[in-house]
């Protein structure tokens, strides 16, 4: 959980572009992904990309940890032409 409170220089700009602004390390889409979420709260209330900061406010940032990808295997048929331990040729259809 990081925790950020606005200065006098901060003044009526907008959520997103306040903590791109102060979270170089975030992307512009990440950080709306997380304040969708509700995962940024403004003085402990979740907020919208476009509210305005003012002077003194303090936000709240939880970035949950990347959930990790899995990938899984589909049954699809195959046009196998050759196969050794090595080796796998796969007639393809163009397209």
């Amino acid at each position: 959980m990081m925790n950020l409170t606005t200065d006098d220089a901060d003044g009526k700009i907008r959520l997103d572009q306040y903590l791109a602004a102060h979270l170089p390390e975030l992307s512009r889409s990440r950080i709306q992904a997380l304040i969708k979420s509700g995962d940024v709260q403004i003085n402990g209330f979740a907020a919208k990309p476009k509210t305005p900061v003012s002077r003194g406010d303090s936000i709240s940032v939880n970035i949950p940890e990347p959930e990790l990808a899995e990938a899984r295997p589909q049954d699809i048929p195959l046009d196998i032409l050759y196969e050794d331990e090595d080796v796998v040729v796969i007639n393809k259809e163009s397209g």
